[in-house]
């Protein structure tokens, strides 16, 4: 089990890359944005002039304090009980699900997975970049989402009706 030590905001800051995990933090004061109940969120973008951009779960996305005005509104979320103390590969096979390797794994699960990561990364384009992206937009980005995501669906059954 890894040991829990308190960080110090600066130090925090210091982990806030892109992709890291969060929890509302000791100074939150923005109502229920990270979802009801409150929920975990990712960094989409790095800490600048005290501020830094989290994309909810749920989908929202904000900017909240990270050293500006000495308040830090976001913390690191927790690691799950399963979890270990060691860094991830750099791998986007180390996500695989189940652990299992790419070797292991059924060709499904692996376009499956690796249709949720190309929708991570658009999700997470899309979220870095909402400020040059207009609002009229997002309709059809949503649209070419909720294609994506039928397309594969339909795609994983055939093939495994097929391999079945």
């Amino acid at each position: 089990m890894c040991a829990k030590r308190v960080l110090s905001g600066p130090e925090m800051v210091r982990l806030m890359k892109v992709g890291t995990r969060v929890v509302r933090g000791e100074d939150w004061r923005w109502g229920n944005q990270d979802g009801n109940p409150p929920g975990e969120g990712q960094v989409v973008g790095q800490v600048e002039d005290g501020w830094i951009r989290i994309l909810w779960d749920h989908g929202f996305t904000n900017q909240y304090r990270m050293g500006q005005e000495g308040r830090y509104d976001v913390k690191l979320a927790e690691p799950s009980e399963s979890s270990e103390c060691v860094e991830p590969e750099d791998s986007i096979m180390a996500t695989l699900p189940l652990g299992k390797s790419q070797s292991e794994a059924h060709p499904t699960m692996l376009i499956r997975h690796a249709t949720f990561q190309l929708l991570r990364i658009i999700l997470l384009t899309v979220a870095t970049c909402e400020a040059t992206v207009g609002a009229n937009e997002f309709p059809s980005f949503f649209a070419f989402l909720k294609t994506v995501t039928q397309v594969t669906t339909l795609f994983v059954q055939s093939i495994s009706s097929y391999i079945s």
